[in-house]
């Protein structure tokens, strides 16, 4: 089949005289003997092909400008390649070589050679005669040295050195003075050399994942560099001298040991992007609020003070604000969080009121949610420190918000009643949630209240509680609150564990401080936003600095304040309890509890205002709508359409305990594919265990799949499992089982099921610092074990069978049937659930091309099969008319899901940009624009598509201007964003051309029909692509600036300022709703918004 299409393209480019051919991606052993009688090509692209050696003839081609051998197995290359005397480009990226051959040395107008990914192990020197070149990629092969003949290279603009094994630089490369590019990433550098200075025209410096320990003074010199990357190095400073890098526009300092700052980093006014990931700062220094310029900031993996953390949670407005505040005023603070856990009817209200000083209170009420109080205490120095007392009610239903406050640093008290009998059960419960939340950073004090002088520990078992913990118990202490006895010393003992927390001393803006003390102090709930800005504004700070002053104190958990939440953006709640006691209300309600947990929001605005109710106890009517999607958005409900009641919502914590009738899984799918896996959760003990609430948080997280949602009910699900239903994708059961999570996906390609629900539950696990996750897959049909009650029943760790196949092995052994089973035979598609490192962005979108690759594949296929699929109607009947409908049925599902699977995968890549904007659009040149600052603008146009249908807006709307836009944009945007159009166009234009002509005759006619009518929909979306995104591109030449790239940061920038123009002209996106589906972002159509999370 392959030889056969490079036969006519060839036969082809002989009729029309052409003299450029690809022939590339077409599984080729060898080159084509007719390729011989083209002397006259120009450009011949073989790449991406299965060539081990080339012809002698390859030197008939004495015009060839360019060729492109990228991606095959070559070993060696003939010495005919000499006689390629006009050639420009040569690319031999990703082969087998080990060597370059002298005939090479003969190729004297070449300018671009491109030797990435082979085997090199020393470049000989007659490649330094090649002084034509401009571009040298030799990025990953075995260099160990690079000759000082480099110095030749004067046209050189662009040098790769990556991924070798060079532990230095030579002082000669300083002499390459026309380098604009340098990369030597992935060495092992240890440091700079001295005369990189001199490379005065360099603007991109690549120099991480090297051994670098300091920065030489000379680097300083190079001040038209824009972009530097210094991550995964060992720098322990940046000397004050980076201000002279006065164009810098991208600085990655990632991975190092840093641990201060330079005043001086903020006089980088050009500064756009710094990245300070994974470093050992313990703070940031406010002068960097005069980089003004800064659009992304990255400061997660350091250990810095709470306020800069939620500041950077909140992004980079906040960050900025912050350190603008501190740099008018600060003042010096001593805190902490101090969390107080048991059950419920310990006694931990009475507790806080005791260590407050309070009097005690005979049958104090229960606390419903959380109170929080401050608790101020005093060091044997006389100085005050102040814990801020989070009290959470013990009862069950209170649990699905007690992680929204569980953070580290914090000290817990975890509270327990010796005189109710058995207690270890209790107090293990509580800590190891600590552990499993927070992780084994965590400082507890394990507390007995009501305990006279003659109670003692009762059953606890304080040895084992030390040593299986995982964390640190910081003592055991008995108290009676009534009489005060032990209170004192457990003060003392909770100023001593505070005092050794991290940042429990440091300094904050004077204003934020001075405006939050007297908030709380005035006692309020909550605040409309306008008071809250006029309050802020009293006490100087401007709107900007207050709104995030609020986002910071929501993150700390001092303030509720949710400006993305509709109808509490212009709301902010000064007590945390305000919120959660609404909450419990409706978990704690005995007929919605009689419901299974359904409740009609009638009911809920009776629970909120009820008049029998002290009327600070109540919450006004025109935030219950407020109300009730907050509970969404944190996933303790979901929105449910009851015919009964009307407008309702299912609180997923009440459902019920018992499984229901799955008579409907099982009858369902039973010709389709079935794929099954287990994830395991082990705590630091390597003990299974089920996160708390787990299956109540997936319930809500896939509500929108649940099985018979809208038809009798909210689901089907119960507290130990759910079934889900994602239409033609498939349905999937999961089921908790021997504190294990087991997933069954039925799918005519049931891999993106299964994976979609493995990323889901290992993103909600995220949260949970103190577990770990394995994956186990069964053996299936791939083991021959004798007992038929056997076969199958072997489940095997996912990640292991990964690492054995890394490391070379075939198979592994199954113990139920005593063979070696086939690694690949095992593993199949469900390697795609788990892996072992996050992706870049060039994985990604490779991983996505090559499915695409797979998608056509599977078309083509179809296509040719249709005609004998027809045929067997028409000679054998009906019976085989069914057949054929459903294997033809199956295939058309299988490639939407495929589809569907990898706008999923193209969404994460601009996982960021979707939450300012539309993702999917197309995007045609109609001609050109205007001149701006002497360069031609290109006139485009951009249609906007629902991310959900994958549909036109226009279309959806029956409107032809709606989200359609005219837009002058230059040449940089095009080709920058170029690698996202082209993905889109490509997965648009697989949906639009899915049905192929005469299909429809081996299908029923409801079938075809339903499926004709969405493809014809979306081939008219994609016909709005006049050209092919490539074409964008056309006229760039061979500036190395404007050369082929994949997806990258600058695509993502192009996006951002794509989303800036388009809300120039329709700040609305033509109406597309951003929801939530899960924890991800989607642009839809109104039609689809009420299926997520707004």
């Amino acid at each position: 089949m392959s030889d056969e299409r490079a036969r006519f393209l060839i036969d082809q480019a002989m009729r029309t005289g052409a003299t450029r051919l690809d022939l590339s991606r077409l599984e080729l052993t060898g080159i084509p003997e007719r390729l011989r009688e083209l002397p006259g090509l120009v450009e011949l692209d073989l790449s991406f092909n299965r060539i081990a050696e080339l012809p002698a003839f390859i030197g008939v081609f004495r015009d060839l400008r360019s060729l492109n051998l990228q991606s095959n197995e070559l070993t060696d290359l003939p010495r005919e390649l000499g006689e390629l005397r006009s050639l420009v480009r040569l690319q031999l990226h990703s082969n087998h070589l080990t060597a370059l051959p002298e005939p090479i040395g003969r190729l004297t107008r070449l300018e671009r050679l491109v030797l990435g990914g082979n085997r090199i192990k020393e470049l000989p020197e007659f490649l330094f005669g090649l002084t034509a070149l401009s571009f040298l990629d030799v990025f990953g092969n075995e260099l160990a040295e690079l000759p000082a003949g480099i110095a030749r290279l004067k046209c050189l603009t662009d040098l790769d050195l990556g991924s070798n094994r060079l532990a230095a630089l030579p002082d000669p490369i300083g002499e390459c003075t026309g380098l604009t590019r340098l990369s030597a990433s992935g060495n092992l550098l240890r440091e700079i050399p001295r005369t990189l200075g001199a490379l005065q025209r360099l603007t991109h410096l690549d120099l991480s994942h090297n051994l670098i320990q300091r920065l030489r003074a000379t680097l300083f010199d190079l001040e038209h560099l824009t972009r530097l990357d210094l991550y995964d190095n060992l720098l322990k400073e940046i000397p004050a001298d980076v201000r002279r890098f006065h164009r810098l526009a991208h600085l990655d300092l990632s991975d190092n040991h840093l641990v201060r700052l330079p005043d001086s980093l903020g006089q980088l006014k050009n500064l756009v992007a710094l990245n300070l990931h994974g470093n050992r700062l313990t703070d940031i220094p406010p002068s960097l609020s005069h980089a003004t310029a800064l659009l992304a900031l990255n400061l997660e993996g350091n250990d810095l003070p709470p306020e800069i953390q939620a500041a950077s949670a909140q992004g980079i407005e906040s960050v900025m604000a912050y350190l603008r505040e501190r740099e008018i005023d600060t003042v010096a603070v001593r805190e902490a969080k101090l969390v107080v856990l048991g059950e419920g009817e310990v006694g931990k209200s009475s507790l806080l009121a005791a260590m407050r000083g309070e009097p005690f209170v005979e049958k104090r009420p229960l606390t419903h949610g959380l109170e929080v109080k401050p608790l101020r205490l005093t060091d044997s120095a006389g100085r005050s420190l102040t814990l801020n007392a989070w009290d959470f009610g013990g009862q069950s239903t209170n649990r699905p918000f007690h992680h929204l406050f569980f953070t580290s640093p914090a000290i817990y008290v975890i509270a327990w009643n010796p005189r109710r009998g058995a207690a270890q059960g209790a107090v293990e419960y509580w800590v190891n949630l600590v552990r499993q939340r927070v992780g084994g950073d965590a400082r507890l004090l394990i507390v007995a209240t009501h305990a006279d002088a003659h109670d003692h520990l009762g059953d606890l078992d304080t040895a084992r509680l030390e040593r299986d913990s995982g964390v640190s118990i910081e003592g055991f202490h008995r108290i009676d609150s009534r009489t005060g006895r032990g209170v004192a010393g457990l003060r003392s003992a909770l100023t001593d564990t505070a005092s050794r927390l991290p940042h429990v001393e440091r300094r904050l803006p004077t204003r934020w401080r001075t405006l939050l003390d007297r908030l709380n102090a005035e006692g309020r709930t909550h605040l409309e936003i306008a008071d809250y800005l006029s309050r802020a504004s009293a006490h100087g700070l401007d709107d900007a600095s207050a709104r995030s002053l609020a986002l910071v104190a929501t993150q700390l958990g001092h303030w509720c304040h949710f400006p993305d939440v509709a109808g509490l953006e212009d709301l902010v709640v000064l007590k945390g309890d305000w919120l959660s006691r609404a909450v419990s209300l409706a978990l704690n309600d005995p007929q919605t509890r009689d419901r299974n947990g359904l409740v009609s929001h009638d009911r809920l605005t009776h629970l909120w205002n009820d008049p029998g109710r002290p009327e600070d106890e109540r919450y006004p009517a025109h935030l219950h709508p407020a109300l009730i999607r907050l509970m969404h958005r944190f996933h303790i409900a979901y929105s449910v359409n009851d015919s009964r009641s009307g407008p309702s919502s299912l609180i997923t914590r009440l459902v019920p305990t018992a499984e229901p009738d799955l008579r409907d899984w099982e009858r369902y799918g039973t010709a389709l594919p079935e794929q099954s896996y287990v994830i395991e959760f082990r705590d630091a003990n390597d003990r299974p265990v089920i996160p708390e609430g787990l299956m109540f948080r997936l319930i809500s997280w896939f509500h929108r799949f649940a099985l018979r949602r809208g038809d009798s009910g909210p689901g089907v699900h119960w507290a130990a499992g759910m079934v889900l239903d994602n239409g033609n994708h498939g349905r999937a059961l999961m089921r908790i089982e021997d504190e294990r999570l087991k997933v069954t996906v039925k799918a005519a390609y049931p891999t993106y099921l299964c994976k979609l629900i493995a990323d889901d539950v290992c993103n909600y696990l995220s949260a949970w610092k103190g577990l770990s996750r394995t994956t186990l897959i069964p053996c299936g049909s791939v083991c021959s074990a004798p007992d038929p009650a056997a076969t199958g029943s072997m489940w095997f760790e996912l990640e292991r069978l990964q690492s054995f196949k890394a490391e070379g092995h075939a198979g592994a052994a199954c113990s139920r049937c005593n063979r070696m089973v086939s690694l690949d035979a095992l593993i199949g598609e469900l390697g795609a659930i788990t892996a072992s490192r996050p992706q870049s962005d060039g994985e990604i979108e490779a991983g996505i091309q090559t499915q695409l690759d797979r998608i056509q594949a599977l078309l083509e296929s179809f296509e040719s099969d249709v005609d004998s699929f027809r045929h067997g109607v028409q000679e054998q009947g009906s019976a085989t008319r069914s057949h054929v409908s459903a294997a033809m049925n199956r295939v058309v599902t299988e490639v939407t899901t495929r589809l569907e699977e990898q706008f999923e995968q193209g969404f994460r890549l601009l996982a960021d940009e979707g939450m300012e904007g539309p993702r999917l659009f197309t995007v045609e040149r109609i001609g050109s624009g205007p001149r701006v600052r002497g360069l031609v603008q290109h006139r485009i146009r951009v249609v906007l598509y629902c991310e959900h249908s994958k549909r036109p807006v226009h279309r959806l709307c029956d409107d032809p201007g709606k989200g359609v836009y005219t837009l002058d944009i230059d040449r940089d945007w095009l080709v920058r964003a170029r690698p996202w159009i082209n993905l889109t166009a490509r997965l648009l234009r697989l949906g639009a051309d899915f049905v192929p002509v005469g299909a429809k005759e081996g299908l029923e006619a409801t079938v075809w029909q339903g499926i004709e009518n969405e493809a014809a929909l979306a081939a008219l979306g994609a016909k709005e692509l006049a050209s092919s995104a490539t074409e964008l591109a056309d006229g760039t030449g061979t500036d190395p600036a404007f050369e082929a790239t994949g997806f990258d940061h600058r695509t993502r920038r192009q996006i951002h300022l794509l989303h800036t123009m388009l809300k120039q002209q329709d700040p609305d996106f033509a109406g597309l709703v951003r929801v939530l589906d899960r924890d991800r972002v989607r642009w839809v159509h109104e039609e689809f918004a009420g299926l997520y999370v707004k």
